[in-house]
């Protein structure tokens, strides 16, 4: 987190991130819902609220707990899904 706290206090700039997030129904609606193509759906959905001008908060007193991968294969296989996410949002910016 301290990239996204970086960017936020030198930048007002942040993006979704995959856990502990909070949107707002209009603004989902206005997006038309998730893609549900996407596997990197936090970065998919960071670029369309910011293609329709909206600004992403980032609140660092939020605290969140998260299951980290436990060997390195479910290491590797969620890392290369992130990859594989991420060209498809590439491939597909609006």
């Amino acid at each position: 987190m301290k990239g996204q706290a970086g960017r936020w206090f030198c930048f007002k700039l942040t993006t979704i991130p995959g856990t502990n997030f909070a949107i707002r129904k209009s603004i989902l609606d206005e997006l038309g819902g998730w893609d549900e193509g996407a596997l990197s759906e936090d970065t998919e959905l960071t670029i369309r609220v910011y293609n329709l001008v909206y600004k992403i908060m980032f609140y660092p007193a939020a605290v969140t707990w998260e299951q980290e991968p436990e060997t390195w294969r479910v290491w590797w296989k969620q890392r290369t899904g992130w990859v594989q996410g991420n060209l498809y949002v590439i491939g597909n910016i609006y």
